[in-house]
């Protein structure tokens, strides 16, 4: 799904990176994803806008504000 994005290459790695990063069920959110690419608040929010956006994650209730995890292969809804 990230591939067939129209996003600047550098931002479609990110999203990999990140994706690729975060093991299966885990919560994550903007300060997982700076932590995983190195980079500032602000594009941790943005990669997060863009999964949210993408549809391929889902909110996490009762781990904090701004808490996601991948969607399951059979969540996904064409």
């Amino acid at each position: 799904m990230i591939e067939k994005q129209k996003y600047f290459a550098k931002t479609k790695k990110n999203l990999l990176d990140v994706y690729a990063s975060v093991i299966t069920n885990q919560v994550f959110g903007a300060p997982e994803v700076k932590k995983i690419l190195g980079c500032t608040d602000t594009v941790s929010k943005d990669i997060m806008k863009k999964f949210r956006n993408m549809g391929i994650v889902i909110e996490v209730k009762g781990k904090g504000k701004g808490k996601y995890r991948f969607i399951y292969e059979d969540e996904i809804h064409d």
